[in-house]
């Protein structure tokens, strides 16, 4: 989906419910997420990466769902997946499901391998998008085994 279009959506629907004063941003860091919702700064963000792999429909569930978060905290204080957020979604039109099922989300590249004298000795569930600098992490329960010794390795296909 367009990016132009799905801004167009967002301010719609927020307008629609009463969001006229909360701001809309795209994040263009994000690559795991879909959505956000922010109550104290009254804003919602979508994933850049997200929009441009789904089409309309998709995307106009995650802002559905993010504003029935904006919804369930500014009437009832509800700043998570509860019951008052589960009613929100049903009137907003939001699947009322925490996690989005049906998306196309970007494969990631990189994971986090232990390395020993140049021989990778375990592959742990830690991806990354891109690389960054690992050097000083650790696995945690296991510091003086694994500290210095992370590598991000590509993912084998």
């Amino acid at each position: 989906m367009e990016l132009k279009r799905a801004e167009q959506l967002a301010r719609f629907e927020m307008y629609k419910w009463g969001l006229k004063d909360w701001d809309f941003r795209f994040n263009t860091r994000c690559k795991r997420i879909l959505g956000r919702c922010f109550f104290q700064k009254e804003r919602i963000e979508l994933s850049t990466t997200y929009v441009e792999l789904n089409d309309e429909d998709e995307v106009l569930d995650t802002i559905r769902h993010e504003i029935a978060h904006a919804m369930a905290y500014i009437t009832d204080g509800d700043s998570g997946h509860g019951v008052a957020w589960k009613q929100w979604c049903l009137k907003t039109g939001a699947n009322p499901l925490r996690v989005a099922t049906d998306v196309v989300m970007p494969k990631r590249k990189w994971q986090c391998c232990l390395v020993v004298k140049g021989i990778v000795v375990e592959r742990f569930k830690w991806f990354a998008y891109r690389r960054s600098d690992i050097s000083r992490r650790y696995m945690r329960g296991r510091k003086e085994e694994t500290l210095g010794r992370l590598q991000w390795l590509p993912i084998e296909s």
